[in-house]
This record gives structure tokens, sequence and C-alpha cells, in this order.
């Protein structure tokens, strides 16, 4: 099968996105799938027969993680301190840190990405919380910053080995 590309921004970085409401099932029905482009967010069906649209993939994740390892610091109202980003996607990460974040904290988030030569500034939400992990959703960040991620993880995606690229695109 054909990996579908985005309308938008024209990259094949898309991932089969769960079903959700009425208008998936009603789509699948007439062999439409939902899809989620990796890199500018934007959600869209793809026709697929019902071979085709088996994947060994946990299809439950709406955007895949990459593996990566930079620091970041961080601001909320009732904590403050360093960590390490760990998983990265267009949407969130995985930070590993010493601090203790409560569950729904809103956080201010200073990336560190080594090969960028600008830091990447946003807000987010603590999401999960496993220890010292903690999962972070993006909430707000301006438009240079967002454009400066999307670069960042479509680096990650060609520049990494093929398996990474294989295992992406799910080929």
């Amino acid at each position: 099968m054909k990996t579908p590309v985005c309308k938008r921004c024209s990259m094949d970085y898309v991932c089969r996105s769960p079903q959700s409401g009425t208008l998936d099932r009603m789509l699948s029905k007439v062999h439409m799938a939902p899809f989620r482009c990796q890199l500018c967010s934007r959600r869209f069906w793809v026709m697929q027969w019902k071979a085709a649209r088996k994947s060994s993939r946990d299809n439950k994740r709406e955007y895949q993680r990459l593996t990566v390892d930079f620091p970041l610091t961080f601001r909320g109202e009732h904590s403050k301190g360093k960590g390490t980003v760990t998983t990265l996607s267009i949407q969130g990460c995985t930070i590993d840190t010493d601090s203790r974040l409560p569950h729904d904290a809103v956080l201010s988030l200073t990336l560190h990405i080594p090969a960028l030569k600008f830091r990447i500034q946003l807000e987010g939400v603590v999401k999960r919380a496993l220890g010292r992990r903690f999962g972070v959703e993006f909430l707000k960040m301006d438009a240079v910053d967002k454009k400066r991620l999307q670069n960042h993880i479509e680096t990650l995606i060609v520049t990494g080995p093929n398996e990474l690229r294989k295992m992406f695109l799910d080929v």
C-alpha cells in the first residue's frame, strides 16, 4: 500500500488515526480510513480496502513518538526545574526529571535542541506521571517555534536510520 500524503503540507509522515465519532464510523463503511499528519497535525481520510487496513502497529496513538535525548527547562505555578526530553512528537513529549510535577500542571517549557540554534518556547500540561517520567501535551506555541519543531521532527525522520523511517511509515 502506498503511504498517503498530507494535502496541507505535502508530506508522507502520516499515521492511521484512531476512529472517533459517527463520521469515522460512517466513512469506514465506504472503506475510508482516518489518518493524521505527524508534522502539521491535519487529520484526513483516505480510501483503503479492508485487506490493506490491517497494521501491526498499535493504532491507539494519534502521534508517533520519536526517541530523542536533549535538555529542557520548565517553570510552573508550583515547580521549576530541568529535565531531559526522551520522546518527542508534534503535540507532546516525555520528560525525565527529579522534580515532582502534579497531574494537570501547566508548564512553560524551553526545549534546548542541540541541532537548532534557537530554543523552542512553548506551554504544556502534564498528562501522565510515572515516577520521574512525565508525559506533557503541548498547549500553545507561536508559529515560528511550531515551524522549528516541525522542521526538527522532519529532520529526525528523514536523516534517521532507514529502519526508523520504515517503522514510522509502516512499510
